[in-house]
């Protein structure tokens, strides 16, 4: 095989038969190949191989093997295998599929601690190539001793061949046959593959297997699928936080998130699962979220799922008895129907099942779609034991609340709900077909105490399905055992719950949560415990604790990175005491983060201290665990970490110890050493010395806890906060943000701390009066949060998204300006930077409807905030209005000390632990709610004396023509485009307009050789008149900088509503594309051909297609 550059060659049985490029004829021990000239010049490689090599790279049971930085592919059988062996890396490489049919990577059954990390896996969209799963954990030799296994942070992607039949395995990664330890899969991209997303299948561990923080579209099965997780040993599953979208196929498991046959204990929470379906559209499946067959002991909850063809959420007995699941704090809509709950036969019943708290929302998409259930709630036949409590039930006017099917059905109890229907028309619907309203319903026996009324959602249009002040479903649920909403919201906040997924906050004062006390707990968590387990001596080592007496040490604990399941921002230690004697005496314990392996018993920085009942020393009971107090100390998933105790004297300790590996260091030293960044003469041993686990607080996602724990005190307050004023005057239009600022630095302010013990009064200098206008705030940190003055936090590697509630803004503005707080103390704050823009709704609280924009400190995008003063940045041309939501985004790597507001309930901004900066993207994954803002302390904005109408205006967008809501890529060769501006989606003319450009990518440009611009004939693609040449800096070509909008140079030329255009783009050689999808219409034209045609009519050869390429925004100059 021979190839040209990316191009496979085509072969030829004589040298005379070289009559076009790519062609190739091997004889003798020679290679001919087609050449006008030297093959040198003429491609851009020549690469032949004969596929005698079965593997790129075979392990072979080695073990404790870094692979870092290659790139594979193109083998006979498997790319890279991992057969057997412990402690082997995959790490930041570029892994491509074989010439046979297995998998890009695959780990055998028996490996152990393997780590994927910051790879790619895909496949050459030549057909020699094609490949089943791109990861494969287990599918091979023998099980029954594997585990320990971690893909974090890769992007895994197939050309697909848009069969329609499936192999049955062609998954994005597959993980099956785990034995021992834990398995997570993190913050992973998988996408166009031909069958699920990720898939779990036959792993039994006592540990925990989890799959968070992940991006899976365009699956051609389910995006994640948990199938036959039966295991004698329970270790439970949590998938979490991911986002899965636009997963279709002819098949049952056409589905978002499908668990099947599982009885593991299994928490489905916080995920986001969009445009789901079955391609025979009016199938069964085709959903959201399905707990199907003979499942048991399934929690579905904290969910928004939405825009699926079929059903929402169901649970559906199938091939054996189904029982004991719950579902609570969803939110449904605009799906075929919104949570359905049923058995196949009597012999398939579902069994015991909670649906309590949920909010679905106009359920009905149409006779087209889906198996047309048409309801917010639908139940039965066979099904036993069933409760409905507390839900919101907002019908469609064509739908209905409620819908049962007779048969087998006993112990139903639906009560206590919210039915609500705009038309005011029937709320039921009968299997016989009967349209009930809610009289007729109550007739049946159900809802009694279910009221009919709107429930007034803050903004449903906008899908913020939050209960308004006065709502009539505040206060009114009834107990059922829940303590938390879908935000982390304590419930309740009044006289009794809410009904819905959202408890209305400040009511009341949240519920606290209870001290730790020294009586054991059990490992894993089970119903709405908030603590649930991050790390496991026992998982790490895969052993069972032993005893051992030992004298005057100091012993660091090395928690594992890939071993850690989840982060939290506020953790607790459990340490267990030695199962004989009288149990063990610890005398001091701290946690940090563990340096590099060069120095692998030193802290990274000062450790936090970690105390119980709040003492430093504790007694541990023999054999039983004792839980520290909550420590505010962030855990990030993938980092490592030690946790240093000290015991005086001689001492029995639990241990749990691997033999030939490392997992902690001790010195025998009559002193306390545990607080000691840069410690010497350790020894490192094979065991975890008498800490049994790492626990974190789901609420503390949420709802961030007092700094009590870190090595800095927090100072008295030097200075007391300035009311914040009402503007006197606002803007009046609001302006398209452009993504630099434009105006002239302000001076940066400080404030010096006063050498008293009296309290002082400092505050932001007021900057030199502008005869146009004035500045005035708009928002400030303590209207938002209700707190005068901020506390302080010293924190690692950090990215903040600050959210700016539009109920809390005061004006609107369209030049604003941020003031940032420095922290008390004697050092600034460093930010790395900080970004601006618009909060979109409908991505969760914690993401950009927009590429946000750079914030400026005197020319810098870093800013340095002195200790206890202020910083404000350059104006920047964004509005903001009120009523209105924003992020304020903000990272800085390593640890700062940082200033926040805690309100002390409910969330006011979001982080994730990561070096990596993520200000500027839109879409993330990974976040925690907490309840502070950070080091914002107000917006400003400036009110012009005489506001000027805006310049530039949107005329046109792609998102509005396509009803795209994100903004998909691809790579493409030599392609000439021509976008269609279709005149109904204008908005406005303009005599002159210039183009806005959008890059497809965070990580890599796209370059532009030619762009034009005409009014477009009827029924083709061809220019009606002479197209006028766009340029860019007075250039035809220009490069888009990765995640960056670009604006062409203005064109004089008239776009008016109502008239169709043509936007024309040449690209020269493979480019990564932007791209705004529609589904089955047309909105340009495209053709392969190595030649600029912008200009070019009439044209031949271009093919339909749905989507805009790389033009976001037409915009348009009008008049001052």
């Amino acid at each position: 095989m021979v190839y040209f550059g990316d191009t496979r060659g085509t072969p030829r049985t004589a040298v005379s038969q070289l009559t076009a490029p790519n062609s190739y004829y091997y004889a003798g021990g020679y290679l001919y190949v087609y050449s006008v000239g030297s093959p040198t010049g003429y491609y851009p490689s020549v690469e032949a191989s004969v596929y005698t090599r079965e593997y790129a790279i075979d392990t072979n049971g080695k073990s404790w093997l870094v692979i870092d930085g290659l790139e594979l592919g193109r083998a006979d059988y498997i790319t890279l295998t991992i057969y057997g062996g412990t402690g082997l890396t995959i790490q930041n490489c570029d892994v491509h599929a074989s010439r046979s049919a297995w998998p890009n990577l695959r780990v055998s059954a028996h490996a152990v601690n393997v780590t994927v990390d910051n790879c790619v896996f895909g496949r050459p969209s030549d057909d020699g190539y094609s490949g089943k799963r791109l990861i494969d954990f287990g599918s091979a030799g023998p099980a029954g001793s594997g585990g320990h296994w971690t893909v974090r942070n890769c992007r895994l992607y197939w050309t697909t061949e848009n069969d329609t039949s499936l192999a049955g395995n062609d998954h994005g990664i597959a993980i099956g046959n785990a034995r021992v330890g834990n398995v997570l899969v993190d913050n992973c991209q998988v996408y166009d593959v031909e069958d699920s997303g990720i898939y779990l299948s036959g792993n039994d561990t006592a540990g925990t297997i989890t799959v968070q923080n992940c991006y899976v579209l365009r699956a051609r099965n389910a995006g994640i699928h948990a199938w036959g997780q039966k295991g004698s040993l329970s270790g439970p599953i949590y998938i979490r936080n991911n986002r899965v979208q636009n997963c279709a196929f002819a098949h049952n498991d056409a589905m978002g998130i499908h668990i099947n046959s599982t009885w593991n204990p299994t928490f489905v929470e916080h995920n986001d699962v969009s445009e789901c379906r079955n391609l025979d559209p009016n199938e069964e499946d085709g959903g959201g979220i399905a707990v199907d067959a003979d499942s048991r002991n399934i929690t579905v909850r904290y969910n928004r799922v939405h825009d699926n063809w079929g059903k929402g959420i169901y649970v559906y007995g199938i091939s054996g008895p189904s029982s004991n699941h719950k579902v609570y704090g969803n939110v449904v809509w605009n799906n075929d129907c919104g949570i359905l709950v049923s058995g196949s036969s009597l012999d398939t019943l579902v069994s015991n099942v909670e649906v309590y708290n949920n909010t679905c929302f106009k359920n009905y998409n149409g006779p087209d779609k889906g198996p047309n259930y048409d309801a917010e709630i639908v139940f039965g036949p066979n099904v036993q034991n069933l409760s409905v409590r507390n839900n919101i039930l907002y019908a469609h006017d064509s739908g209905y609340a409620l819908r049962r099917y007779t048969g087998a059905l006993s112990g139903i109890t639906s009560d206590d709900n919210c039915v609500y229907k705009d038309n005011g028309g029937p709320i039921g619907n009968d299997v016989n077909g009967d349209l009930l309203s809610l009289a007729q319903w109550q007739t049946y026996g159900y809802d009694a105490h279910t009221t009919q009324v709107d429930p007034r959602f803050i903004n449903a249009a906008g899908r913020d399905f939050q209960l308004e002040s006065g709502s009539p479903c505040v206060d009114t649920g009834v107990p059922v055992g829940l303590t938390l909403d879908a935000l982390g919201t304590a419930i309740p906040q009044g006289a009794g719950p809410d009904k819905g997924a959202f408890e209305k906050a400040g009511s009341t004062t949240p519920v606290p949560t209870a001290t730790p006390t020294s009586t054991p707990r059990p490992l894993y968590p089970s119903g709405e415990d908030e603590w649930f387990p991050l790390w496991s001596a026992a998982a790490q080592t895969g052993a069972a604790p032993t005893l051992n007496s030992l004298a005057d040490r100091n012993y660091r604990n090395w928690i594992k990175g890939s071993d850690i399941l989840a982060s939290a921002a506020t953790v607790r230690l459990r340490l267990r005491g030695a199962a004989g004697g009288s149990g063990t005496f610890v005398d001091a314990v701290t946690l940090g983060a563990k340096k590099s392996s060069s120095d692998p018993f030193d802290f990274t920085a000062a450790a936090a201290v970690v105390t119980f009942g709040g003492s430093r020393s504790v007694a541990l009971p023999p054999g039983e665990v004792v839980v520290s107090d909550p420590v505010s100390f962030p855990i990030e998933a993938g980092v490592d970490y030690l946790v240093a105790i000290y015991c005086e004297g001689q001492e029995l300790v639990a241990q749990w110890t691997q033999s030939g590996s490392n997992h902690s260091y001790f010195r025998m030293l009559a002193s306390n050493d545990t607080a000691t960044v840069d410690a010497v003469g350790y020894t490192s041993a094979s065991s975890v010395f008498i800490l049994d686990g790492l626990e974190g607080n789901l609420s503390s996602q949420t709802t961030a806890q007092a700094p009590t724990a870190t090595s800095t005190p927090t100072p008295t307050p030097t200075r007391t906060a300035t009311p914040t004023p009402t503007p006197t005057r606002t803007a009046t239009s609001t302006p398209t943000p452009t993504p630099t600022a434009t105006a002239t630095p302000t001076a940066t302010a400080t404030a010096t701390p006063t050498p008293s013990n009296t309290p002082t009064s400092t505050s932001t200098p007021t900057p030199t009066a502008d005869p146009s206008g004035e500045w005035v705030v708009l928002w400030s940190a303590t209207g938002q949060t209700g707190v005068l003055e901020p506390s302080l936090n010293s924190l690692p590697d950090r990215n903040y998204r600050n959210w700016i509630k539009g109920s809390k803004i005061a004006g609107s503005a369209e030049r604003v300006r941020v003031r940032l707080r420095g922290s008390g103390g004697s050092r600034p704050t460093v930010l790395d930077s900080v970004t601006l823009g618009r909060l979109d709704p409908d991505y969760g609280s914690c993401n950009f409807d927009a590429l946000p924009l750079q914030l400026r400190f005197n020319g810098d995008t870093s800013a340095v905030i002195p200790p206890d003063g202020t910083l404000t940045s350059e104006p920047l041309d964004f509005a903001v209005e009120a009523g209105r939501d924003y992020l304020l985004a903000a990272f800085h790597a390593g640890n700062e000390l940082v200033s926040f507001w805690n309100e002390g309930a409910g969330v006011n901004s979001y982080y994730r632990s990561t070096d990596v900066d993520e200000s500027g993207i839109m879409r993330v994954n990974g976040y925690h709610g907490l309840s502070s803002i950070y080091f914002v302390e107000a917006i400003e904005g400036f009110v012009p004396a005489t506001a000027p109408p805006p310049e530039w205006t949107t005329l046109w967008t792609a998102a509005g023509q396509t009803g795209a809501v994100s903004v998909g890529k691809n790579s493409l060769t030599d392609r000439n485009y021509r976008d269609w501006i279709k005149g109904a989606s204008i908005m406005a003319g303009a005599p002159k307009v210039r183009l806005v450009l959008q890059a497809a990518s965070q990580l890599s440009s796209t370059h532009i050789d030619a762009a034009a611009i005409g009014a477009k004939l009827d029924g083709g693609c061809d220019f009606a008149g002479t197209p006028v040449i766009v340029t860019f800096g007075g250039q035809r070509s220009v490069t888009l900088p990765p995640g960056s909008l670009v604006y062409s140079d203005p064109v004089d030329f008239p776009v008016e509503p109502g008239r169709d255009y043509l936007v024309t783009f040449y690209l020269e050689g493979k480019e990564l594309v932007s791209l705004w999808s529609e589904s089955g219409g047309t909105n340009s034209f495209s053709r392969t051909v190595a030649s600029d045609q912008t200009l070019l009519y009439p044209v031949t050869g271009y093919t339909a297609l749905s989507s805009i390429y790389l033009l976001s925004a037409l915009e348009g100059l009008t008049a001052r």
